[in-house]
């Protein structure tokens, strides 16, 4: 399963199907990426949604699982 794929989960896990998606394309059209490639492009993205309350939890998460996945942080 690709990055973006899990990624894109975990977000309409928590936030639903509209929103988590909505949420998705919003952070990678602000860095510019058409999906996750790599771990490194998922720690930019779980760097964006850190922000404070519910995004930044799940940023942070998300950010915690791209270094376990090899990510240079």
């Amino acid at each position: 399963m690709s990055s973006s794929t899990e990624v894109k989960g975990r977000l309409v896990k928590v936030f639903g199907a509209e929103r988590g998606g909505k949420v998705f394309e919003e952070v990678l059209g602000k860095l510019g990426l058409a999906e996750l490639a790599d771990p490194d492009d998922e720690m930019r993205f779980a760097d964006e949604l850190i922000g404070g309350g519910l995004m930044e939890a799940i940023g942070r998460s998300l950010r915690v699982r791209a270094l376990l996945r090899g990510a240079k942080g």
